[in-house]
């Protein structure tokens, strides 16, 4: 019986992370539309504002997901390094000396590398702007993963108000740091250890273990409402912004803004609550 039920609780983890990996793809293929505002046609331009801000809450999922599955596990330390630390480590070393060989390689062919000093001032270049862009995200899941069994002793030994508190912290901080308050000189100094991507880790786990809605029609209601209001509001607000400025003005599709934050919570509790026995 508990098999059953873990495997059934399951069900929705799998069916977000697809749906995270859909959204991934989507915002890569609709974020270039997003910095052509004004240059390109406006009908293109919503395209692409609309199908990036549906998507924005995809890459906060994942860790909400890491935090989720991870969390709540006793891990030996060196037990965790090698099965889950090396597990991310080991690929990426991997795809990075690729893609660092395929660069030397078009840096060649079209005669920008002539030597040996080109060709280590090239691999140097790479290796100090962290291979590619695109691989920032494995840079912040070995950070994260690094930590985890630090954070993870953390949670499972705080009470529900003690990972509240943190978490109200968080979310205060992630606010202010989108606003004026943070110009102020020592604003990083104060917020330094209640900001950044763990929070949405910690989030995942706080949100699996204490349930905060019932499965009934009116939790439903009111996470999709709130979820569709968080939508409009980057959609609209997005455009607002662009038109003001004459430019592409990205502010409200940043991670820890409150309205993708929001966005990112009612996706993640409406797949833990009414996702759970089917998988996609």
């Amino acid at each position: 019986m508990e098999n059953l039920v873990e495997n059934e609780k399951l069900y929705w983890i799998d069916n977000l992370r697809a749906i995270a990996t859909i959204g991934v793809i989507i915002l890569h293929v609709s974020g270039p539309l997003t910095y052509q505002f004004g240059t390109i046609v406006n009908s293109w331009w919503w395209v692409g504002n609309i199908f990036n801000s549906i998507v924005r809450g995809s890459v906060p999922l994942f860790l909400m997901v890491t935090g989720a599955l991870l969390l709540p596990k006793e891990y030996d330390l060196s037990t965790f390094l090698k099965k889950r630390f090396l597990r991310v480590l080991i690929p990426f070393f991997f795809w990075g000396l690729i893609h660092i060989v395929m660069n030397l390689g078009l840096k060649i062919h079209s005669g920008e590398v002539h030597n040996t000093s080109d060709a280590l001032s090239n691999i140097s270049s790479k290796l100090s702007s962290g291979i590619a862009f695109h691989y920032w995200y494995i840079y912040l899941i070995i950070g994260i993963y690094l930590f985890l069994p630090i954070i993870g002793k953390w949670v499972r030994n705080s009470s529900k108000n003690e990972i509240l508190y943190f978490l109200t912290l968080w979310i205060i901080v992630t606010f202010l740091s989108q606003t004026q308050v943070s110009e102020f000189r020592y604003f990083s100094q104060i917020t330094y250890y209640f900001s950044g991507s763990l929070g949405f880790v910690v989030l995942g786990y706080y949100l699996t273990k204490y349930p905060v809605f019932e499965k009934n029609k009116m939790s439903f209601c009111i996470l999709s409402t709130s979820l569709s209001i968080a939508l409009l509001f980057t959609i609209i607000g997005t455009f607002y912004l662009s038109n003001l400025s004459g430019k592409s003005d990205q502010t409200l599709y940043s991670y820890f803004t409150l309205n993708v934050i929001i966005v990112t919570i009612c996706t993640f509790l409406i797949f833990n609550i009414f996702v759970t026995t089917q998988p996609l």
